[in-house]
Order: C-alpha cells, then sequence, then structure tokens
C-alpha cells in the first residue's frame, strides 16, 4: 500500500488514519510519505514507524522507489501472491 499525504489544516487526520494503517502494516508492507512542516504529525507518524506499522520517506519518489524495489525483490525471491509483508526497508522520517 502506497500512501502519500500532506499536511493540511486537519491535523488530526493522522491519528484517526493510525489503527487503520497499523492493521495494514500487520497484513502488508505500507509504505508512506507524511509531508508536513515542522511540528506537525511527527508524534503520530513517529509513533507508527516505531511500532513497525509503516515505513515513511520524506518524498513520494522515494516512497514509490522502495515499492518497486519491494515487488523486484518479491519476483525474484519467488514470494507467492503478493504477500511481502515480511521484507521491512528502512525508511527515514
Amino acid at each position: 500500500l502506497l500512501f502519500i499525504m500532506f499536511a493540511s489544516a486537519n491535523e488530526g487526520s493522522i491519528r484517526a488514519l493510525s489503527s487503520l494503517l497499523t492493521q495494514w502494516g500487520k497484513k502488508k508492507p505500507v509504505v508512506c510519505c507524511f509531508s508536513s512542516p515542522p511540528g506537525i504529525w511527527e508524534e503520530e507518524v513517529g509513533s507508527l514507524v516505531r511500532k513497525g506499522s509503516i515505513v515513511n520517506y520524506p518524498t513520494p519518489e522515494r516512497a514509490a522507489k522502495s515499492l518497486s524495489a519491494l515487488w523486484k525483490y518479491k519476483e525474484m525471491s519467488g514470494v507467492q501472491g503478493s504477500d511481502c509483508s515480511g521484507v521491512r526497508d528502512g525508511g527515514t522520517q
């Protein structure tokens, strides 16, 4: 799952999505790009990263590139279906 979101007036949006992202992160890799000015979403996004629910990249391009690498890994390793949940790339916050 690729999730890209930019800061808006709704600072509580990450908090509202937190449980959904945590549930998805247990099943499939959740790659994100949560872009916001300093101080907005840092606590919420950091908590999701520390729990292993998501990986967060600073740019949409890096997030998409990580998903591409994950797909290539799946193809090369012979992992069946679309489950690459055992593979996590070290995203940055």
